[in-house]
């Protein structure tokens, strides 16, 4: 496991990401990256990435449509 912060000869894994564990099981890409050229940081970027179709509602008239739902306005 890599870590998040550095100073001289001192490291720690302070930065985190927290996720649900609904949202963990649309987990797709967890990485560490380098901050320091962007930001000057001694700090590393923590990123995620989660597939979230599956949690939002798809309620398009398109869709409607396909699954023959009847909408009256």
């Amino acid at each position: 496991m890599a870590y998040t912060w550095s100073k001289n000869e001192s490291k720690s894994r302070i930065d985190i990401i927290w996720i649900s564990s609904d949202l963990f099981n649309g987990l797709k890409k967890a990485e560490i990256q380098e901050a320091d050229c962007i930001t000057g940081s001694d700090h590393k970027f923590v990123l995620a990435e989660i597939e979230l179709n599956k949690f939002l509602n798809v309620n398009t008239a398109a869709h409607n449509r396909k699954k023959k739902y009847v909408r009256k306005v």
